[in-house]
């Protein structure tokens, strides 16, 4: 509401003044006109995503003055369907830029492996982890080791770190202060994901290094305090020294996760994919972590190999001095 809605005109406009042809014409204009950037100036184009859920705000908002006498109709579930790409500017990232491709993975973990031994840094222990258990960050950062304990080579994903959220007076808004940690995973499932000889040995070594630095903790991530570890410590190394020395583009914790959820698809199918990451619907699998873990020089002889195999014979020429013998008689029967 703050960014959308709270500046406009309809904010202090009468609920029961508005009109459909209004409120329709308004909210054409106002994707068109984008919203206000308080900190560059100017206002930023609307992507699709953003309209829909300013659209779902004004939906709750009219329905609430509708149950409560204010309002005689919901004018936003009136105007129907809604062609948004027709006025919203979408930006679509890369494969590359979104997901770690080729060897990549391998000289993140050999990076992060090296950094910890160099700062004793937990998190980047929690980088290499997170390509093996493809968890969500908030996931992995309430780790603990009893989640062990529950089912033998697997470990139990039932909790997570969420911001935890203070109203705002002077702004009108809630906002991030500090974080809490609910006993629950964000689908409201917990699941079990299977542990590699490589994630059980990390473990142990995560383990065996707490008990040598005299740590006393149920989790298994800790920052330099000893106590567990929030989840932009995680986000901090992969944006300033990872991501950096590898020479790839920003990419987060999340990215990770973009990428072992792709990989598993293509290796094992969406439904398991699905499973691991702990999606309700394999429909935010194949929607939302689709992307190829291989780079263009990586596939190009497999993909012209594949292509070429339905060539005719005639198309295998190298210029067209070679036409006439390439091209095979055609018998035209002659006009009657």
């Amino acid at each position: 509401y703050s960014r959308f809605l709270a500046y406009d005109k309809i904010a202090k406009m009468p609920i029961r003044d508005m009109q459909y042809a209004w409120f329709a014409s308004w909210f054409k204009r106002k994707l068109k006109e984008g919203w206000p950037d308080k900190k560059r100036g100017g206002f930023k184009p609307f992507t699709t995503k953003q309209a829909k859920n300013m659209r779902s705000l004004l939906t709750v908002l009219f329905q609430y003055a509708v149950d409560h006498g204010y309002a005689d109709e919901n004018l936003s579930t009136k105007m129907g369907r809604f062609q948004y790409k027709k006025y919203c500017t979408d930006i679509y990232k890369s494969d590359s830029e979104q997901v770690y491709q080729d060897d990549e993975p391998t000289k993140i973990m050999e990076l992060a492996f090296k950094k910890y031994y160099e700062t004793g840094n937990f998190a980047y222990l929690a980088v290499i982890l997170n390509f093996l258990l493809d968890l969500r960050v908030g996931e992995l950062v309430a780790l603990k080791f009893s989640d062990l304990d529950d089912k033998p080579g697997a470990i139990h994903i039932q909790r997570q770190e969420i911001p935890k959220l203070q109203y705002n007076s002077k702004k009108g808004r809630r906002e991030r202060s500090g974080y809490t940690e609910v006993e629950h995973t964000k689908t409201w499932q917990d699941r079990f994901v299977v542990l590699s000889d490589s994630a059980e040995r990390l473990i142990s070594i995560i383990r065996k290094e707490q008990e040598r630095l005299g740590i006393e903790t149920e989790y298994i991530f800790v920052n330099k305090r000893k106590v567990r570890m929030h989840e932009n410590s995680i986000n901090k190394v992969l944006r300033e020294v990872l991501n950096p020395a590898l020479g790839t583009s920003q990419k987060s914790c999340h990215n990770i996760r973009k990428t072992v959820t792709s990989s598993l698809r293509e290796e094992l199918g969406v439904s398991v994919a699905a499973r691991v990451a702990g999606h309700k619907n394999e429909s935010t699998t194949d929607n939302h972590y689709s992307f190829s873990t291989s780079s263009i020089d990586k596939y190009s002889a497999d993909y012209a190999n594949i292509v070429d195999k339905k060539v005719p014979e005639c198309l295998k020429i190298k210029d067209f001095s070679e036409r006439f013998q390439a091209v095979p008689k055609i018998n035209q029967k002659k006009n009657a």
